[in-house]
């Protein structure tokens, strides 16, 4: 039987500057992204996307201001558009 993380695959994390420090410790530091960055992902295959905002404004990761996300998904013939 596979496990989750089989199941689930690998997670991939835009626009957070976080890690794994020495003591096995999970740390947040302040975005390397900026307004108006994004990321624009073309699928080579059917898949199931999972979205997060997460709110943390408890550390720097998000500057200590949360705000909205905003995903658009593409016709299957656009194949490069702008935001």
């Amino acid at each position: 039987m596979k496990s989750n993380q089989e199941k689930v695959g690998r997670l991939q994390i835009f626009f957070f500057n976080t890690g794994i420090d020495d003591h096995n410790v999970l740390y947040g530091e302040e975005s390397w992204s900026r307004p108006g960055d994004y990321v624009l992902l073309q699928a080579q295959t059917d898949l199931v996307c999972i979205s997060s905002a997460c709110p943390d404004d408890t550390t720097p990761v998000n500057a200590w201001n949360p705000t909205d996300i905003h995903i658009r998904v593409y016709p299957e013939k656009t194949i490069s558009p702008k935001p």
